[in-house]
């Protein structure tokens, strides 16, 4: 009891103190927004190949309750093609997708990209899903080679307090609460989050040591995310958000160690203030936001002390004329000026960026035909200027196939990181550029047995590809000459629906082979080789039922084998995960109360997505869920 009352009080005061920073921010009310989790709509992950929504996953509301006490790395894991490596619950995560490192892998949220600025790369680990909400989507271009990920969890409009509470058997432990109201014009959501994840798990990795990595990478994590919106017309909306992480985290020891040494600790700011408007013909968005990072780490073993901290603020104008029903002519204009320091501010770096991006698109009514050319500039100023040039054509046949044809130079600038880090940044790299080669065939039918595919094939070649290496004592990054990427993409999505039954199967199947096929010097080790963590062949498939309060799942994962390095040795061995799980509802008037039950890992399959770091075998996980929804007129 005592522990209860302690838990709402401190998160009664995180509301009271939210409340306020966002009261101050905004001195008008703000407008309707798309509401509660526990409605069971649609949610949504695009993974989508940069600069275009081709490639769409759908993951179903079931899928995502299970899911939402979590952190993006679960969700991402299991339910996209994305490879996620990770260091331990709640401790490092980064993607790598299609021979891109995570810093070529942006994340965005609500048009804000929550990349850290100093390294471009982001910890999803640090993404709650507890804060996902949409307000006003709308297309967003970031400069990367890589693929983008926008999350984003379309829900209803509703009044609510909710609170969730979960248990894993390793002993993670995680709590929200999350408030909603609408008023006339005005709409308000505050979130907060605590997530501690202890690993008490018994797996030691495959190298001789034997050593027990994963109860060293214990992570403590709390967070608070206010949106807000106000509407002043049909055509006209405000709105604004406050996003902040603070993690204090034991990252797990390294290969030849037997305990944890390092300790970091993470604070993550993200702000904006939005303006949408709409009149006749055209359309303008304006955003303004400032991202601010603070990572502090420190090693007992070797005395190290990094103290980094980025800032960005960011101004962005994007607008969109419509001259008919056959010509739409959208436009981005994107300044960012960047300030990073570390060793406790004894080296400051300031850059500021300019982007630039135009993409006409034009309609053949009588061919059924989208034809779109996009052409983009980004200057780093002092630094380096790229150019970026995209045609793409979208073939309808009827309603139910589209057909999508791309073709591509793109680009990408050096990070701060690999440019300024000490030891090791690199100030000679050249920007990185890339042409890709993609084709998409898609299918929609909504019928009794609704079905959804996408089949992608694409390639990409790049030119002076930044990665990073060993050298002497440290690692530092390169440009590759020459590197290649190439595969296929098949997403399935079958449902059906007879009253009060509901049955969905997806099924997502990657296969990509990358190589570098030209260096430098002849004799580089890399030559013919497989970038690192790239797997051949990536498959899940999640089947849903639910018949009013109950419901199950069950969820399967296959990665196969994939290189840790350039050497072909370093090989880390395939793994499949098996996870299952239930659900039941009760509602009390005003009042619904769900339970989740579930067992990851069935299998108890030993195995590591980053060499040398054990993953969870066998455990259990058990959610509880209230909400108190009050239905807007």
């Amino acid at each position: 009891l005592h522990f209860a009352i302690g838990l709402m009080c401190r998160m009664m005061k995180a509301f009271v103190l939210t409340y306020l920073l966002t009261s101050m921010l905004l001195s008008a009310s703000i407008a309707q927004q798309p509401d509660t989790v526990f409605v069971l709509q649609p949610i949504i992950i695009f993974s989508e190949m940069q600069q275009q929504n081709q490639l769409t996953g759908k993951m179903d509301s079931t899928l995502f309750q299970y899911q939402v006490h979590g952190s993006a790395t679960q969700l991402l894991q299991r339910n996209s093609m994305l490879y996620v490596r990770q260091f331990g619950s709640g401790t490092l995560a980064t993607l790598n997708s299609l021979g891109f490192n995570s810093a070529r892998n942006p994340v965005i949220w609500n048009n804000v990209l929550l990349n850290n600025p100093m390294n471009a790369s982001q910890d999803i680990n640090l993404i709650p899903m507890w804060f996902l909400e949409r307000s006003s989507p709308s297309s967003v271009s970031y400069p990367f080679t890589g693929t983008s990920v926008s999350l984003n969890a379309n829900l209803k409009s509703e009044n609510s307090l909710s609170l969730f509470t979960s248990y894993q058997s390793f002993g993670n432990f995680n709590y929200g609460v999350k408030w909603k109201q609408c008023f006339k014009q005005l709409s308000v959501s505050l979130a907060g989050i605590h997530h501690r994840n202890q690993n008490r798990i018994t797996y030691y990795n495959s190298y001789e040591l034997k050593k027990d990595t994963m109860k060293h990478a214990r992570a403590d994590m709390q967070g608070i995310n206010a949106i807000a919106q106000y509407r002043i017309s049909s055509s006209n909306t405000l709105e604004a958000s406050v996003w902040y992480v603070y993690a204090n985290r034991l990252l797990p020891p390294s290969m030849l160690q037997t305990i944890s040494r390092s300790v970091e600790f993470d604070k993550q700011l993200r702000a904006y203030l939005q303006w949408t408007l709409r009149k006749n013909r055209f359309k303008s968005t304006w955003q303004n936001s400032v991202n601010n990072d603070v990572v502090i780490y420190h090693d007992s073993l070797s005395a190290l002390y990094a103290d980094n901290h980025s800032r960005v603020y960011q101004s962005q104008w994007q607008g969109e004329y419509f001259a008919g029903n056959l010509l739409a002519i959208p436009v981005m204009l994107r300044y960012q000026f960047i300030e990073a320091s570390t060793d406790n501010y004894q080296t400051t770096v300031l850059q500021q960026r300019l982007y630039l991006e135009a993409a006409p698109r034009f309609l053949i009514p009588s061919w059924q035909t989208t034809a779109q050319l996009t052409a983009s500039r980004e200057i780093a100023m002092g630094l380096y200027a790229a150019n970026a040039l995209k045609a793409t054509l979208i073939k309808s046949f009827g309603s139910a196939w589209v057909w999508t044809n791309e073709v591509g130079r793109l680009f990408q600038l050096p990070t701060l990181n690999d440019i300024f880090w000490k030891p090791g940044g690199n100030p000679e790299l050249k920007p990185e550029h890339t042409l890709k080669l993609q084709s998409v065939l898609r299918y929609y039918s909504y019928k009794r047995v609704s079905v959804e595919s996408h089949t992608s094939v694409f390639h990409y070649f790049s030119d002076q590809a930044i990665v990073w290496r060993p050298n002497g004592n440290n690692w530092s990054p390169v440009n590759l000459q020459k590197t290649s990427s190439y595969g296929l993409i098949q997403l399935l999505q079958l449902g059906y629906r007879i009253g009060a039954l509901q049955l969905l199967t997806e099924t997502s199947y990657t296969y990509n082979r990358t190589a570098v096929t030209a260096t430098k010097d002849p004799g580089d080790e890399s030559l013919g080789q497989e970038i690192p963590y790239s797997p051949r062949h990536r498959c899940f498939n999640s089947f849903t039922a639910s018949h009013k309060h109950l419901g199950l799942m069950l969820q399967y994962q296959f990665t196969s084998a994939r290189n840790s390095t350039f050497d072909p040795s370093s090989q880390l061995a395939s793994y499949q995960i098996i996870d299952a799980g239930i659900h039941g509802t009760i509602n009390f008037k005003l009042l619904q109360v769900r339970l989740n039950l579930m067992v990851n890992n069935i299998l108890n399959q030993s195995y590591e997505t980053i060499a040398w770091q054990a993953m969870p075998g066998r455990n259990i996980s058990v959610q509880l869920l209230f909400s108190y929804i009050k239905p807007t007129n």
